[in-house]
């Protein structure tokens, strides 16, 4: 769901996109992280700040943390 919403957000079909590179590098820039943060709230419940976004880090890590802060404990 998290990568759908990037494709959407970011207009790129899911096999053009690479998890390894930063959202930023992928094309992503602040009204994007907005827009992406709002999808991913209201579409998946997860909740992330929109600084986090267009960082560094990448978006294989970004889906991995947001995968495990969403396993019930």
């Amino acid at each position: 769901m998290v990568i759908a919403a990037v494709c959407e957000v970011l207009g790129v079909a899911r096999a053009d996109l690479d998890p390894r590179r930063s959202l930023r590098d992928l094309g992503l820039d602040s009204l994007m992280a907005v827009q992406l943060r709002k999808q991913l709230k209201t579409g998946c419940g997860v909740d992330i700040t929109a600084g986090r976004l267009p960082g560094g880090e990448s978006l294989e890590r970004i889906v991995r943390d947001l995968t495990v802060a969403a396993e019930p404990v």
